[in-house]
């Protein structure tokens, strides 16, 4: 880590100094007056640069400046005024820079100064010019910023130099000089090296707009007229240093995107002008077998044509279209994408051509799928065993209405001159009465396995009620209590999907009672669901006191395919279901509190998803 002097009589600027250099990862040390800066230096504790404050209170004309470079320690200096004396004490020291503190983007300025220079330390640089003078002047810029300077007293020393030394990342040359001269020092680099490659500043006392413009065409990134102050070749320097690492970085952002995102570009007419690499990977195919042809060739044939008709529509009405397509490999093999379709405009708002970006969803998709499977085969597995208790259920009142009949029939037969018209009308009531229960409990089924195609506010209290209408003669039946703690509380979910969940954990809990009632017929159930809100969550606790859940398996209750049923032949949506019902449509969770003695899951569900 580097470290910068800091000498600020201010402690707010020096303060924020500090921290901006920190952000860099610089390590400041700061000094407030003169005397402090004098007993630190010494020629062993050099520093890497150094930030100073032209007047200090014990110090006001600038002394530190010559304190510090006498340690040779490359200096800023921060002024708050700057007059014409202030600017000429600045152009004849031999600092790096200067910087009018007015603004908090002035010390943001200076410390960028700092990081640019940290970055051309070791950085070779290459000055060509056949005059002696002007080569010593350039070095002494240049060793300035920190370079590893070297020299050439023509172009054709510089080639030979360049040829040695590859790593060389700017060349400074003079435009007049024996041998070769600076136009065609220039394209002799460019035959190898790009602008990015190497930085090229033409140094010329010759500064006519002729061969200003013959150097930027021959390559040079950019040119300094003789003579030229401090802060203009600093500037010229610093600033064709910035492009090009910009234009690497931004060369290197576009390879990482083709490299990794799915993206391709058309004329107006839909033929393909470009695709990233990513979409060769994806395809299968080439940039040659894809360019000049349309995005059809990778269409499946079982995609709805109105979707295309849409997505055009779309697209040459100036608007961005996006959604999902089913698309081909160049294998054969199907791949989902999402995909995003913006028109591109010329200077005139007319669409020039469209360019596209794609995610490849496939996996999303597959697993959507194997998703949606189990989804309908739990969905089915748990109205089997809704059928099956409303086949118990049923028993009963069949079972009384074959009783009736049979008396009817019995009082036909054996009464055969007269029938008891008040007995007869008072088993018909009765009758009525077993098929009403009959029809109610298939509406009720019928009404609870409806799919919801849309959120609905619902009553949780009265959604329970419904339930234990459902399932109230096999409550009744195994002598199992079901109680509720609630009070009404209305959420804006699907309901029928969450009917689903309560009842499998209510069935779930009706099991695991039956289970220690083969070993205790007296065994008294208890069911007990609790409601509140908590915060924008209702949170329900599913309680009961049968066998529990063994502790070898509390953590894999919610994987796929596992089961709490207490029987090999156990079916059912499972707890992985529940879950993933909760998760991914009600945008709610569940988890086991409890596993021994009364068992608790908490179901949380959000009062408006």
């Amino acid at each position: 880590m580097y470290k910068v002097l800091v000498v600020e009589d201010s402690k707010t600027i020096a303060k924020a100094l500090a921290m901006k250099l920190i952000k860099h990862g610089f390590e400041p040390h700061m000094f407030y007056s003169y005397e402090d800066v004098k007993l630190e230096l010494t020629d062993e504790n050099q520093y890497f640069a150094a930030i100073l404050d032209l007047t200090l209170p014990d110090a006001t004309n600038g002394e530190v400046v010559d304190l510090v470079l006498k340690y040779k320690i490359p200096s800023i200096v921060l002024t708050a005024v700057l007059d014409d004396e202030i600017y000429e004490f600045m152009t004849n020291k031999n600092i790096i820079d200067y910087v009018i503190k007015n603004r908090e983007e002035d010390l943001d300025y200076t410390v960028s100064i700092v990081d640019k220079i940290s970055k051309y330390i070791g950085k070779k640089v290459l000055i060509v010019d056949d005059s002696a003078l002007s080569r010593t002047v350039l070095k002494n810029h240049l060793k300035l910023l920190l370079f590893d300077v070297y020299s050439a007293k023509d172009g054709k020393d510089a080639l030979e130099f360049l040829e040695n030394n590859r790593d060389v990342i700017m060349v400074v040359t003079d435009y007049h000089m024996p041998i070769m001269d600076g136009f065609e020092l220039t394209l002799n680099i460019r035959k190898k090296y790009s602008k990015e490659e190497l930085v090229i500043i033409a140094v010329t006392s010759h500064g006519s707009y002729e061969v200003t413009a013959k150097f930027l065409k021959y390559g040079a990134n950019g040119y300094i007229n003789k003579p030229f102050t401090k802060e203009e070749f600093n500037y010229t320097i610093n600033n064709s240093l910035e492009i090009v690492q910009a234009l690497k970085d931004n060369k290197k952002y576009l390879n990482m995107l083709s490299q990794n995102v799915v993206y391709s570009t058309t004329d107006k007419d839909g033929y393909i002008t470009f695709v990233s690499q990513a979409f060769e990977d994806v395809t299968g195919y080439s940039k040659d077998e894809l360019i000049g042809k349309r995005h059809s060739v990778l269409k499946h044939p079982e995609m709805n044509e109105y979707i295309y008709k849409e997505l055009w529509e779309t697209i040459r009405n100036g608007k961005k279209w996006v959604g999902e397509l089913r698309n081909l490999k160049k294998d054969g093999t199907d791949y989902w994408i999402n995909v995003e379709i913006e028109p591109l405009f010329d200077n005139y708002k007319n669409i020039i051509g469209y360019v596209a970006i794609r995610f490849d969803i496939t996996d999303k998709i597959i697993k959507e799928k194997q998703q949606n499977i189990m989804f309908q085969q739990a969905r089915q597995a748990t109205i089997g065993e809704i059928l099956n208790t409303i086949a118990h259920q049923w028993r009963q009142p069949l079972t009384a209405i074959a009783m009736i009949l049979q008396n009817i029939q019995d009082d036909i037969e054996y009464n055969e001159q007269e029938l008891d018209i008040t007995k007869l009308e008072t088993t018909f009531e009765k009758a009525y009465s077993q098929l009403d229960y009959l029809s109610k409990t298939i509406d009720n089924f019928r009404f609870f396995f409806k799919p919801s195609n849309e959120k609905i506010h619902f009553n949780i209290k009265n959604m329970f009620v419904e339930i234990y209408t459902l399932l109230e003669r096999l409550f009744l039946e195994y002598d199992i209590e079901f109680k509720m703690d609630m009070s009404d509380i209305f959420i804006l979910n699907y309901e029928n999907e969450f009917k689903q969940v309560a009842i499998n954990l209510i069935t779930n809990s009706m099991e695991a009672i039956l289970k220690i009632k083969e070993q205790n017929s007296s065994f008294k159930g208890l069911i007990l669901i609790e409601a509140f809100v908590d915060t924008t969550y209702v949170s329900i606790n599913f309680i009961d006191n049968g066998i529990g859940i063994d502790e070898n398996i509390k953590n894999k209750i919610f994987e796929p395919y596992f089961s709490t049923k207490h029987d090999k032949n156990g079916k059912g949506m499972s707890l992985f279901i529940c879950k993933n019902i909760l998760e991914l449509n009600l945008h709610g969770s569940l988890e086991l509190l409890n596993c021994k003695n009364n068992t608790k899951f908490n179901l949380k569900i959000p009062l408006k998803s």
